[in-house]
């Protein structure tokens, strides 16, 4: 079950991070946006799912999959914001600068 759940953190994350760039957002993890597309995601997930489950580290589903519901939550929360904020940039330049 923590394996379905943690593929499907991820499938979500992917849709997630895409709607925010659409709605203006920035990626702030440089390799990121490789990771936009739902089923590369999927499959990279369900791939580390399987390596887990090969070298007997199953338990670790539960951290990474908390880690990813948290990235969950803070994209909607980026989405929920960029909707009702949608007359203000995303990541204001000031932000951006700073990298």
């Amino acid at each position: 079950m923590k394996s379905l759940i943690f593929i499907g953190l991820n499938v979500a994350d992917a849709y997630l991070t895409k709607t925010a760039l659409a709605m203006g957002g920035t990626e702030l993890n440089p390799i990121g946006v490789l990771w936009t597309n739902m089923v590369i995601k999927g499959f990279v997930a369900l791939a580390i799912v399987v390596g887990l489950y090969f070298w007997g580290k199953e338990k670790l589903l539960l951290p990474l999959g908390l880690g990813m519901f948290g990235i969950c939550c803070w994209n909607l929360a980026i989405c929920f914001t960029a909707e009702v904020f949608s007359h203000a940039p995303l990541w204001p330049q000031y932000l951006m600068d700073m990298l």
